[in-house]
């Protein structure tokens, strides 16, 4: 078996880690068409969960998720703030976006997490924190943790 045919047989049989999560998010979406909201909260909820499992796989060293982890768990937290927006939850749904962002921090911060994690987490932070709303002094400080995690990564990784 030559390079080729060995490398689309170990596709084929590596398993799809996302596989649930895009079930789960496409299922939101599609009661979320129909107008289904309870329906398609709950599927958002599940869809986060999942891609904080995969966000956990990543940290404990699955190579293969880590550049896929941290925009997971972006496009889930905003799915589901979104959704509590939608039913005027505005408070749950900056909850659920600091709760991402507090991930990605943790992450950042961490001397156990891999280098491929934080590079992704602090490429991809803008985006998450463009999302959430900065009007409260608590929000703020998350902010700006998570800025300089991001800051102190960047100027390591330089080095």
């Amino acid at each position: 078996m030559d390079n080729l045919e060995q490398r689309v047989a170990d596709a084929q049989a590596q398993p799809e880690f996302d596989s649930r999560w895009k079930r789960l998010t496409l299922q939101a979406n599609a009661a979320l068409n129909a107008g289904h909201l309870d329906a398609a909260g709950i599927a958002y909820d599940q869809a986060y969960h999942e891609a904080r499992m995969i966000f956990a796989e990543a940290w404990n060293g699955y190579v293969l998720v880590q550049p896929h982890a941290p925009p997971m768990l972006i496009v889930s937290a905003t799915n589901a703030a979104n959704q509590r927006r939608a039913r005027g939850d505005h408070k749950a749904a900056n909850e659920q976006l600091i709760s991402a962002v507090q991930i990605f921090t943790e992450a950042l911060n961490s001397t156990r997490a891999p280098e491929l994690l934080k590079s992704t987490c602090a490429e991809h932070l803008p985006r998450l924190l463009a999302e959430l709303s900065v009007a409260r002094s608590e929000t703020k400080s998350i902010v700006e943790d998570a800025k300089s995690a991001a800051l102190a990564f960047w100027k390591k990784s330089a080095n």
